[in-house]
Formats: structure tokens, sequence, C-alpha cells
């Protein structure tokens, strides 16, 4: 900072705010005394005064910046987007004024607000704004987004949680799910009558895979997809996920198991592995096969929605070895 070309100081955090203190430049204020304190910067209107016409120039820069060059904008969003969404939270005019040039980039690698993402999901829950937190854990899930035709933003940086409670706050028409909360009615394969189960089907379905996850918690639901490769998925509501997160956020203050899980499986019945289990389950003396078979299916599932424990992923690989050797000696 200099005042009338006479240097007067440098990182002056009460002038420039903090979200902004990456950039780099020359502040001339030609009406700054030469001898501040940092009690007199932090109670100057003047100072203020530079400040907010700071944060109005950066925001101006962006927009502009998002209105004539979008392509460039995008990217070097990866890399700024930390800082502006943080500047968000501590700045509602600076929210105020870059709310609409705010991207997000999306599971097809695209970039879009979030104007642009309810025109594109018109036809799929249009106030909801699906978002993947970890593209390769939730690899699966993306896969059945995209296999539905539905869009999906990321949102996997550290400041995000906060991020989505803030937006949502500021926007009431708005709600985020994450892609593993939730089965959209386009997801679903209703209207091919080779996906539903009869009633016996559904009951042996979902006793097999209460005796193999062996949770009293989990919710089981039989319902085809329109992506006949994956057997099962796991889902956890957006809520429970949230209250689980906050615990963990302070310390477990809940206390272990006091938050309620509130998971669901969802068994496939478009799969085709899910029909051969109901064969074999038919068959006698096929009670083991049905079991590991079943069980595999639903660590697959664990696998895709969350880190598995040591013990379930060395009981994981030991079967893998298994399902491997028996299929091996088919082919021998």
């Amino acid at each position: 900072m200099y005042c009338n070309q006479v240097f007067v100081a440098d990182n002056i955090k009460e002038v420039i705010p903090e979200f902004l203190l990456l950039l780099k430049g020359v502040i001339d204020c030609p009406e700054l005394p030469l001898n501040v304190s940092r009690s007199f910067l932090q109670s100057d209107g003047y100072v203020n005064k530079i400040s907010t016409h700071i944060i109005k120039k950066v925001a101006d820069k962006l927009n502009g910046l998002f209105k004539k060059d979008r392509d460039a904008y995008c990217k070097y969003w990866d890399d700024i987007n930390p800082f502006v969404k943080y500047g968000c939270l501590k700045e509602e005019k600076f929210y105020k004024k870059v709310a609409k040039s705010i991207v997000y980039k999306t599971i097809g690698g695209g970039y879009i607000t979030i104007e642009e993402y309810k025109l594109v999901n018109k036809d799929h829950n249009p106030d909801t704004v699906y978002y993947a937190s970890d593209v390769v854990l939730q690899g699966q899930y993306i896969k059945n987004f995209k296999t539905s035709g539905i869009e999906a933003i990321i949102l996997d940086g550290q400041i995000d949680n906060h991020f989505i409670s803030f937006l949502e706050y500021n926007d009431k028409e708005t709600k985020f799910a994450r892609i593993d909360s939730h089965i959209s009615e386009s997801m679903k394969d209703d209207q091919n009558h080779m996906t539903k189960f009869s009633e016996d089907d559904s009951i042996a379905i979902k006793e097999i895979f209460t005796k193999v996850a062996d949770s009293e918690m989990l919710k089981i639901e039989i319902q085809g997809l329109k992506n006949t490769e994956t057997p099962a998925i796991i889902l956890l509501s957006e809520e429970s996920r949230r209250m689980q997160e906050m615990s963990k956020m302070y310390g477990g203050m809940f206390g272990e198991g006091a938050m309620p899980t509130d998971e669901t499986l969802i068994v496939n019945s478009s799969s085709d592995l899910i029909k051969t289990l109901l064969v074999l389950n038919s068959e006698d003396g096929r009670g083991d096969d049905v079991e590991m078979i079943a069980r595999h299916i639903y660590d697959l599932a664990i696998m895709s929605h969350k880190p598995m424990n040591p013990d379930l992923m060395s009981a994981f690989i030991e079967r893998s070895n298994k399902i491997l050797a028996i299929v091996a000696k088919k082919k021998i």
C-alpha cells in the first residue's frame, strides 16, 4: 500500500479482505495518513471504503470474464473456486454480485450454473440439485445417473459442505442431494414387465439379503433400474448423512450409534445376476452358493457407498479368491 507513491505497508489484512489475500497488486491511497496503526486501519471509514471497492472490482472482473470469455473462466475455475466460495460465505455483498457467475463442474466434464442445471434437469426433479462428493468412490452412482440421462455436479472440496448449506439458506426453492441419497423416477424401469418380481420372488430376495446384511436398521427394497449392470446399491438419505457428518465434526457429541443410519439397500430386479440368484435359490443344495453370491453383491454395494472396515475388506478379498477359484475349475 502506498500514499501518494510513498510506501506505507504491505500485507495489510485490514484493507484486503481475507479471501482475496492471494491477489497481488498495488493500492495508492492519497487520503491515507503515512503513520498508520492496525487499530486505525480497522476503524477508519476510508479504509472500509477501499475494502468494499476492492471486493466490487474483483466481483466485476469475475462477472466480466464469465460473460466475455467463459471458456477461459472455466479453465481457471478449479483453482479459484475455493476462494470465491469462501468469499461468498464471508461477504454477503460479494455473493450477491457473483452469484450468477458461479459455475459447477458436471459429471460429464462441463461447467454450468445452477440456473442452467435446472433447465438441463427440468424433467428430473428440477428443484433438486444432485451432486457427487467423490467421483471415484461414487463411480457406480455416477454411471446410474449417466445411464438415466440425469446431470449431476461435482462438489468435492472441503468448503463445499458449508457452501451447500449457505446456498440452501439463500435459495429456499433449491435443495441439494448427494447422488447416493435418492433414486430418481427417471432411473427406474417400471415400464418393463421383465423387471418386476412376483410377491414370492420379492419375499425370497429380501430374506436372502436380510440374512447376509445382518442389520436390523437396513431397509431392503426391490426396484427395477435402467442400468442393468448394477445388481444392488445402497442409499443413505441426505438428512441422515448430514446429521452423521455434523456429529463427526463435533467429535461424536451424540455418542456412538446415536444417529440413525437410515440406509436402504436397493436390489435391482433388472439385473441378470439377481435373476440368476433367484434361480439358484429355487434349486436344492445351493444354499451356500446363494449366500456367498448375495454377500458378495452386498459388499460390492457397500464399497460403492463408503469405505469398508478392515474385517469386511479381508472377508471380501478371501471370498473373491474363492469365487475366482470356482470359475477357474469350471473352465478347466
